[in-house]
């Protein structure tokens, strides 16, 4: 998403410009695929917050239509009591969150830095005097809330949330019409791609740089980089010269964690006319498990739920289980929950973006140690030549697929201020100042990108 609007607003403004692709297809982490007889996104699904955002309004201004789609749970399974929560223990649940994002962040250890949003957690469930099978429970559902930015609860670091720059974006969840896969399409149209065409090298020099592919090097004054954060901290691109090494510490310090999906499809929705949105209570910390669950038969076009599941749990899952194993699970959680015996799903898919050499995880998240600027540091450019663009150098908007879309058109107006695409209304430079003089209200709205994680 970066890449394409980075080619999309300097192929406009006049550029000539080539889009080289690793895989056979574009989009990135980005990726509508045909599914169940319909098209299911299998990487970012949402627009996160629909005010203020970058894609948005682009779909807008090229006539896509867009829905809303809440990421609400319907209703809470208890596997320890073997029963459904009850209104009135999931109205309690649900105000504990809302007062947790409200309170949390003015305990003293939110702005410790060397405390995770695990301790966070504790420390505010202790000044509530909750206790026993409502403790466990309250700190599952937060658990869920902060970890959907990807990274294990024990490794997220609250404070650099406290001292991030504040999304702009406000509103509900909303999906695209037809997918991202739409967005992708149009972004591309016209534009010179080269798919299936790893990047080996980058060599910069005073007059422009080499981008070397395999058997072929492509020669320009600026190359953007848009690969995600965990090709990078494979070192899979080789950088001639070396980056600089406060952009190599950046890019080691910044979590890069694991987010993934598992999509089913029927032929009919044996759940009835309802929406089916489970949140399934097995424990908290390494316990959980396939605890998200979302009724997407609407943006699909078939009958379909899909499983978000996120931090250590995704990691020890995709590396102990085969695709068939990951859906058997799933399905004896969905009978478990529901109380039934289900009908075998027409289709299933199971994401693994941790294991795909092109993305290596899902996406960034603040990790415990990383420091406030180095978001900037991984957007700063080296010698003027060589640019970097990607949900991870956004300040405002991580682990969004709208923080994708603004970074690429950031690089772009930074090598042509003219540059733009339908919609857009602002440009953002990559510098950024840690907002580290925030009170707590302001923190109340500083937490979105936390939930917006769910955003693949």
């Amino acid at each position: 998403m970066a890449g394409l609007t980075a080619a999309r607003a300097l192929h406009d403004a006049g550029w000539k410009v080539v889009v080289v692709e690793g895989r056979d297809r574009l989009g990135g982490r980005t990726f509508t695929a045909n599914f169940g007889g319909g098209r299911a996104d299998l990487g970012g699904a949402w627009i996160h917050g629909a005010t203020n955002n970058p894609v948005a309004d682009y779909a807008d201004a090229i006539g896509l239509r867009r829905t809303p789609h809440d990421l609400d749970p319907g209703w809470i399974y208890d596997a320890i009591d073997g029963r459904s929560v009850d209104d009135d223990e999931l109205l309690a649940l649900l105000r504990t969150v809302e007062r947790f994002e409200r309170d949390a962040w003015s305990l003293e250890i939110a702005n410790d830095p060397e405390a995770s949003a695990s301790d966070l957690i504790e420390a505010y469930l202790d000044t509530r005097s909750v206790s026993g099978a409502a403790r466990e429970r309250a700190r599952f559902v937060l658990e869920l809330v902060l970890s959907a930015s990807s990274g294990p609860i024990d490794e997220l670091s609250p404070w650099l949330w406290i001292h991030s720059e504040e999304d702009p974006t406000r509103g509900g969840d909303e999906v695209i019409e037809g997918g991202y896969g739409v967005v992708v399409e149009r972004l591309a149209a016209g534009l010179e791609i080269r798919t299936g065409a790893p990047v080996r090298a980058i060599r910069r020099a005073e007059d422009g740089v080499e981008v070397q592919l395999e058997g072929e090097t492509v020669v320009g004054s600026h190359v953007i980089v848009t690969v995600p954060l965990g090709v990078l901290q494979a070192g899979s691109i080789e950088f001639e010269p070396p980056l600089p090494p406060a952009k190599r510490d950046a890019i080691a310090r910044t979590g890069f964690g694991s987010f993934e999906k598992i999509v089913l499809a029927w032929d009919e929705p044996w759940w009835g006319d309802e929406s089916f949105d489970l949140l399934y209570y097995a424990g908290t910390g390494g316990a959980r498990r396939f605890s998200s669950w979302f009724d997407m038969s609407a943006p699909t076009g078939v009958p379909t739920l899909a499983c978000l599941y996120s931090g250590r749990w995704a990691q020890v899952a995709q590396d102990t289980m085969t695709d068939a194993q990951l859906v058997e699970r799933a399905l004896a959680v969905l009978s478990e929950a529901a109380g039934v015996q289900l009908p075998a799903p027409t289709d299933s898919v199971v994401t693994r973006w941790s294991s795909d050499p092109f993305a290596r995880g899902s996406y960034s998240y603040a990790k415990l140690g990383q420091q406030p600027r180095d978001v900037g540091v991984l957007a700063e450019p080296v010698d003027g030549r060589v640019l970097f663009a990607g949900e991870a150098t956004d300040a405002a908007s991580p682990a969004t697929v709208h923080g994708a879309f603004r970074s690429g058109l950031r690089e772009a107006q930074r090598i042509d201020p003219t540059a733009t695409v339908p919609g857009s209304r602002a440009r953002r430079r990559a510098a950024v100042t840690p907002r580290g003089d925030r009170t707590p209200a302001r923190v109340a709205t500083a937490r979105a990108p936390i939930r917006r994680g769910r955003g693949i």
